[in-house]
C-alpha cells in the first residue's frame, strides 16, 4: 500500500473514520472493461430514490446505502448485509437521531471495474 493509504488506515483505526478532501480522492479504472462500465456507473447515480427521512420535508436529496468492512491491510472490501444508517443529532442536526433504511447500492455497480481509490 502507499504511504497515503497507510496513513488513512491508521486514522480509521484510531478514530473510527477519516476525512478525505475531494482534491485527494480519485477514481481509478481497473481492467480493460472499466471505460465500458462508465455509463452504468453514471446512470446508477441518476437512479437513486428520494431520501424519505428529510426532516424539513425536502425532496432534494437522494440516497442509497451500503456497508462494507475491510480488514487491516486488506485490498478487498466485504459487503455486509443491509443495515440502517445512523447519525447522532450532534452530527446531523436536521436528520440525525433515527435509524434510516435506504435501498442498497446495486450489486452490479459494487462489483463493476470502476473503484474509488
Amino acid at each position: 500500500m502507499s504511504p497515503a493509504v497507510d496513513a488513512l488506515c491508521g486514522q480509521i483505526g484510531r478514530k473510527g473514520f477519516c476525512f478525505v478532501a475531494a482534491t485527494a480522492a480519485s477514481l481509478r479504472f481497473g481492467g480493460n472493461d472499466a471505460i465500458a462500465d462508465w455509463d452504468a456507473f453514471v446512470t446508477s447515480w441518476n437512479d437513486m430514490p428520494r431520501d424519505p427521512y428529510m426532516a424539513d420535508g425536502g425532496r432534494y436529496r437522494r440516497r442509497r446505502h451500503a456497508t462494507f468492512t475491510v480488514a487491516p491491510f486488506a485490498t478487498l472490501a466485504t459487503r455486509e448485509a443491509p443495515q440502517p444508517h445512523y447519525q447522532s443529532r450532534d452530527y446531523n442536526t436536521l436528520n440525525g437521531g433515527i435509524a434510516r433504511q435506504y435501498q442498497p447500492i446495486a450489486g452490479t455497480i459494487v462489483r463493476g471495474p470502476i473503484r474509488w481509490t
